[in-house]
């Protein structure tokens, strides 16, 4: 395989083949993920983060998404250790429109 050219320039480098969908900042422990549905942030990581510094800090989130033909490994620029995984057990859900009205979490 080859190596793919990182942009020095751009402000985020994402690990993977995919698209944004969304991004911005999580408010009240909430974070927009697909279609306009609202879930909150503790769904995704188990707790909800504290910010050492919550003045000068904020929390931002940005969803991406893996089309059936993307390339689904991910690759991080460093070097490191995971000290802990955890498996959030869910129903794998459509992103189609329709489907995305039916459901709503917050």
């Amino acid at each position: 395989p080859t190596v793919r050219h990182i942009d020095t320039l751009t402000p985020l480098v994402v690990p993977c083949d995919g698209r944004v969908l969304h991004f911005g900042k999580c408010e009240n422990g909430v974070v927009e993920q697909v279609k306009g549905i609202r879930y909150p942030v503790e769904r995704f990581l188990g707790c909800l983060p504290t910010l050492i510094d919550p003045i000068a800090n904020d929390l931002h989130y940005c969803v991406l998404y893996l089309a059936p033909g993307d390339y689904h490994l991910f690759h991080s620029p460093c070097s490191w250790n995971c000290d802990k995984v955890v498996h959030f057990p869910g129903t794998l859900m459509s992103v189609n429109p329709s489907v995305c009205k039916l459901v709503r979490m917050c």
